[in-house]
C-alpha cells in the first residue's frame, strides 16, 4: 500500500480535488474500505446487557474488523492530503467524518 499512496499527488485545494478523490477511492476500494469511508459498513452498535458469551465475543470481533478498517482509511486519506486541508478534519474522529468533511469543502 506505501507505494500506492506514494503515487498519490497530495490534496492540496479544489485544483486537484478530483484527482485526489478519484485515486484515493481506488485505493481504499483496494483496501476494503471504501464502505467504511461511505457509510455502507458502521461500527457494530452496543450489545444488550445480558448476550451471552459467545455473541459478546464475535461482537469484539466485528468491532475489532470494522474498527481497523476504519483506521485502514483514515491512514489512506491523512497521508494523502497537505496540511491546509488536514485542517479541516483535524478534529474528526472517523474515516467517514473525515471523507465527509473533504466533499463538504471541496463539492
Amino acid at each position: 500500500m506505501e507505494y500506492e499512496l506514494s503515487r498519490i499527488s497530495k490534496l492540496k485545494n479544489i485544483e486537484n480535488w478530483s484527482v485526489w478523490k478519484f485515486q484515493v477511492r481506488i485505493v481504499l476500494n483496494a483496501n476494503a474500505a471504501w464502505d467504511v469511508v461511505t457509510g455502507e459498513s458502521v461500527q457494530p452498535a452496543a450489545l444488550a446487557a445480558g448476550a451471552n458469551d459467545q455473541t459478546v465475543r464475535e461482537h469484539a470481533k466485528n468491532v475489532a474488523a470494522w474498527k481497523k478498517l476504519d483506521a485502514t482509511a483514515q491512514r489512506i486519506i491523512v497521508t494523502t492530503i497537505g496540511e491546509q486541508p488536514t485542517l479541516h478534519i483535524i478534529h474528526c474522529e472517523t474515516a467517514k467524518a473525515m471523507w465527509d468533511k473533504l466533499v463538504s469543502v471541496y463539492e
